[in-house]
This record gives C-alpha cells, structure tokens and sequence, in this order.
C-alpha cells in the first residue's frame, strides 16, 4: 500500500512539474504574434497620406468656379480603393479614381467648387471612404466668395 502511495505521490509530482514546464514553455516561447506593435507595422494594409488636406483658394467673386487637385500617396502595404467621395454640398463636386491605388502609388481627388449663390467665408469638406478602415478621410476647400457692387447707370 505504501510503495502505490509512494508511485501516486511521484505521479502527481511528474504531472504538476510537467505541465508547469509546459506553461513556462508556452508563455516564454518567442512568436511573431508577441509584440502588437511589430504586428501592426507589418500588418497594416492600405494607407492613405495627402500631401495636403486643405486648399485655400482667397477671395473669388460670385459666380466663378475654383477647381484643385488633391494629390496622395497609398504608404500602405496593400491596395486602396475609395469606395465614395460626396462634398459637404451640391457646389462641391469631387472627382476620384474608381480603380485601386497599389502600394506606393499616388491618385488624386479633384474637388470643384461653384461659388454661384454663395457670399462670404466659404469652408467647404469632401468626405472619401475608404478600405483603410471605419474612419472617413475629409479635405477641404477654403476662401470667400466676394458679391460685387451693383453698378448701376447714374440717372441724371
């Protein structure tokens, strides 16, 4: 009885000993998926950067329309498609590529802007969706929109 004692108490030591060095093994064993930060850099799929995000075009008079292109480069590592672009009003009309941007390549957004109807500080947004994430990208155009004098003929 003693010596099946003695073998149950060694059994159980061999296990307890066993499984710790299979925990020890399991949480110190180097893995590519250890470091979150490694993960995203080398994970981080596309990436849309602006050259510049805001345009200001000065002072227009009404009427006149300003066109500006917005130039980006995709510094991601997987395709960028822009699945829609819409100006924060009908005299903001954007134009973007409907194909993909491969990494490293650069695209670009034509925003027109109609000042018919419009006077003084204009600051007017496109938003773009894009695959890069949940997020919407905006760019804007800004200026002001000058009304002229009416000139009227002196009456004499």
């Amino acid at each position: 009885m003693k010596k099946v004692i003695r073998n149950t108490k060694t059994l159980i030591l061999v296990a307890v000993a066993g499984a710790s060095l299979m925990s020890f093994s399991l949480v110190n064993t180097p893995t590519e998926t250890t470091n979150p930060t490694e993960v995203s850099e080398t994970q981080q799929g596309p990436v849309m950067v602006f050259e510049e995000t805001e345009y200001q075009f000065g002072k227009i008079n009404q009427g006149e329309k300003v066109a500006h292109t917005f130039v980006f480069n995709n510094t991601g590592d997987a395709p960028l498609i822009i699945n829609s672009a819409s100006g924060s009003c009908g005299c903001t009309v954007p134009e973007w590529p409907h194909e993909p941007i491969l990494p490293g390549a650069k695209g670009e957004v034509n925003v027109i802007f109609n000042s018919a109807g419009k006077r003084g500080p204009q600051n007017k947004s496109v938003t773009l969706n894009t695959n890069q994430g949940d997020t919407p990208i905006r760019i804007y155009i800004k200026g002001e929109v000058i009304v002229p004098t009416s000139t009227a003929p002196a009456t004499h």
